[in-house]
C-alpha cells in the first residue's frame, strides 16, 4: 500500500501546472467531504460552521477577495513565511515540519468562522503547503502556483454563489 501511495504522490507531484491544480482542487473537495459529514453527523448546523459572508460584497468585490487578495495573502501568510522560516531554522525534516506548521496556521486563519470552519480546511491547507514545497523543489514558484491553486479552489463556491444569486 505504501508503495502504490507514494507511485501516485509522484505522479501528482509531477503533473504539468494546469492539470496540478485541477487534480489538486479535485483533492482538496474529496477529502474535505468525511470532515464535512462528520460535523454534520454532529448536528452542527450550516449557521454554526460558518463560512466566508459573500452577502456583504459585490460580485466585483467578491471576485477580487476571494480569486486575488485571499489566496495571495494567506500563501504569504499561512505557507511562504512559515515553510521558509521552519527551512531556513529546522535541522531536522524542515519540509514536513514546514508543511504541518503551514497547516495549523491555514486553519488558524480560518478559525474565525468557526471552529468546524477551521478543521473541515485542515486537508486544504495541507495541500496548500504541499504545493508550497513541491513547486520549491520544482523550481518554479512555490507561492504563484499555490496562490493558483487557492484561486481555482476559491472559484468553485464563488461560482455557485453567484449562480444562486445572479443567474436562478
Amino acid at each position: 500500500m505504501n508503495e502504490k501511495m507514494n507511485i501516485l504522490y509522484q505522479k501528482w507531484a509531477n503533473l504539468k501546472p494546469l492539470n496540478f491544480i485541477f487534480i489538486t482542487t479535485i483533492l482538496m473537495i474529496l477529502l474535505t467531504v468525511p470532515i464535512s459529514i462528520i460535523i454534520e453527523s454532529l448536528g452542527i448546523s450550516y449557521n454554526e460552521y460558518g463560512g466566508f459572508d459573500s452577502e456583504k460584497y459585490n460580485i466585483v468585490g467578491l471576485i477580487f477577495i476571494a480569486l486575488i487578495f485571499a489566496p495571495m495573502l494567506e500563501t504569504l501568510i499561512a505557507q511562504q513565511i512559515p515553510i521558509l522560516l521552519t527551512q531556513n531554522f529546522i535541522k531536522y525534516n524542515p519540509n514536513m515540519i514546514g508543511i504541518l506548521l503551514s497547516t495549523l496556521i491555514f486553519s488558524i486563519l480560518h478559525f474565525s468562522y468557526s471552529i468546524w470552519y477551521a478543521i473541515a480546511v485542515l486537508p486544504a491547507g495541507f495541500l496548500l503547503a504541499n504545493t508550497f514545497v513541491l513547486f520549491q523543489k520544482r523550481e518554479e514558484s512555490g507561492f504563484w502556483m499555490t496562490s493558483f491553486v487557492h484561486s481555482f479552489r476559491n472559484l468553485i463556491p464563488l461560482i455557485i454563489f453567484i449562480s444562486d444569486k445572479y443567474i436562478t
